[in-house]
């Protein structure tokens, strides 16, 4: 392990180079994501893993401090050319070493085979008590490279009945346009659909819009019913796929089932642009699973013809015992908001939505 050693990646070019040629699906660990982390208050830090020379490894780490425990998070990372254990210690060593007295444990949620598990707990990780899609490890995704009436096919039939009608309504215009006025359109109603629906709102939506149309890696589709915005998503561009990262639709969007619209104007600018993936980003694995709260959200996302992809689940690496406070905690959390059950037993509905699907 001599030849290894830790120093920061200060040059863009290299850190993306690197994970696009290892881990092209790594959107969290993207040097635009972490840019988005900065402007939003988070201290995070960019480090790579040398052999020698040559990168082998990179890991974006976000210091998460709150109070239920302070903790280094390595969302999607970290991204390694190779996965070992040396690789590893010499990760979890350098992190030891300059975090250990103030943070109680390493999260990681790298985009890799579950069979990594067994590598994982050799070296000290154990499975972590939040849900197994917190970092969309289980997706859908559709694959753009047949034509697109190919695709078209491949969906289910309602879903094409639905595209086909918002797309013939001469009363739904769309949008493209990213400003101030179309960011806070859509932040409207982003905001009434988290009410609706219950789920914890993200506040830094703009700001990511922002800094990632700064290199046109984002695309915000609005849907406009005589000229009043409806339906909406942000798509995010990293590595080789397109991203439905936010997506939201106030009363008369669901009405008039806009949202297949915009997905559908998705998936084609996604194809123009080359793309091999549309990622639905997260859902349930076991689709059999009826009272999931994501349930529903699945079974739409299917329906476009998107297939399933699963990753290893979320892990963690205990530096103190502080770190079972955030244990209990988010295990709690996790059965009150219906992502886990007690035997036969789900939180009802309106636990779920006081606590944030």
């Amino acid at each position: 392990m001599t030849n290894l050693h830790i120093k920061p990646v200060t040059s863009n070019k290299t850190w993306n180079n690197f994970i696009s040629s290892v881990a092209a699906r790594s959107f969290f660990q993207s040097w635009e994501w972490g840019e988005v982390s900065k402007l939003n208050g988070q201290t995070i830090d960019r480090l790579g893993i040398y052999e020698k020379d040559r990168l082998v490894g990179v890991f974006q780490i976000t210091l998460v401090q709150a109070k239920r425990g302070n903790y280094i998070m390595l969302r999607h990372g970290p991204v390694l050319s190779s996965w070992n254990s040396r690789y590893l210690v010499v990760l979890i060593d350098f992190l030891k070493k300059i975090y250990k007295d103030n943070y109680s444990f390493i999260r990681i949620s790298p985009l890799i085979d579950r069979v990594y598990s067994t590598l994982l707990k050799k070296v000290g990780f154990r499975l972590a008590p939040v849900h197994d899609n917190i970092d969309a490890q289980i997706c859908y995704e559709v694959n753009l490279k047949p034509e697109l009436e190919v695709i078209l096919a491949g969906m289910r039939k309602n879903t094409r009945g639905s595209i086909k009608k918002t797309a013939s309504n001469e009363n739904l215009t769309i949008g493209y346009e990213i400003s101030a006025k179309s960011i806070k359109e859509f932040s409207q109603l982003y905001r009434q659909t988290a009410r609706k629906k219950g789920f914890v709102e993200w506040s830094g939506i703009k700001t990511e819009v922002s800094e990632f149309d700064k290199n046109k890696a984002v695309d915000l589709i609005i849907v406009y019913l005589n000229k009043e915005p409806v339906a909406g998503a942000v798509i995010n561009y990293w590595g080789n796929q397109g991203i439905y990262h936010y997506a939201a639709a106030n009363y008369d969007g669901l009405k008039t089932q806009a949202q297949y619209l915009v997905i559908y104007e998705a998936i084609k600018r996604c194809k123009m642009r080359g793309l091999e993936y549309f990622n639905f980003w997260g859902g349930i694995e076991d689709i059999s699973d009826v009272g999931h709260p994501w349930f529903g959200l699945t079974v739409f996302k299917r329906g476009f013809g998107s297939k399933q992809k699963v990753y290893l689940q979320t892990y963690d690496y205990m530096l103190s015992h502080g770190y079972w406070k955030t244990y209990l905690y988010e295990q709690v959390v996790e059965h009150l908001r219906g992502y886990k059950t007690i035997g036969t037993w789900r939180s009802p509905t309106f636990l779920r939505r006081l606590f944030g699907v």
